[in-house]
């Protein structure tokens, strides 16, 4: 195991590592993605590297590695001691979460604060990498009949924007 590590600290320059402990919570549990951990970036990379037994306390199989694309990162966050990642469907896990505890909440701010700098400077020269979450919602996607003035207390009505309507006047 520690010679296979070797050769992907050799091929693929880290940026930063940080000690993880991964939470029995989301891609962690359904995953086999539970404790101590390396969490390792590169330029295009995010890694989660075992550290330990192969088998958790409870005789579990743990994976030996799981690395994610930057682009399969949706977002990602911290709140006191603990990180959490989320990916998306496009990842070798499919879509989720994994949280993991850090020694204190300055590592965690780190990590994020890293993680997103990372992502702007690939957004620069790329295009988004943390992806935003879908506007596909919004008033711009939806078919002009569909567009109504918010309802008053004062009883107005609806507008209704389709040319069938008889409110209906053309823009010459």
């Amino acid at each position: 195991m520690i010679s296979e590590h070797r050769s992907f600290f050799t091929l693929c320059p880290l940026q930063h590592v940080w000690d993880v402990f991964v939470q029995r919570k989301g891609l962690g549990d359904s995953c086999g993605i539970l404790g101590p951990y390396r969490l390792c970036i590169t330029d295009k990379t995010l890694s989660l590297i075992r550290i330990g037994s192969e088998v958790t306390s409870s005789q579990e199989a743990r994976v030996d590695k799981v690395e994610f694309s930057m682009a399969a990162i949706r977002r990602c966050g911290h709140s006191q001691r603990y990180f959490y990642l989320e990916v998306g469907r496009s990842s070798k896990t499919g879509a989720g979460e994994i949280w993991m505890e850090v020694q204190d909440s300055i590592i965690a701010q780190n990590m994020y604060t890293t993680i997103m700098k990372s992502s702007k400077t690939k957004e620069d020269n790329l295009g988004p990498m943390l992806r935003i979450r879908s506007s596909s919602a919004n008033a711009a996607s939806k078919p002009t009949s569909m567009l109504f003035r918010r309802q008053t207390h004062t009883g107005q009505k609806p507008i209704n924007c389709s040319p069938s309507s008889d409110n209906f006047v053309p823009h010459v």
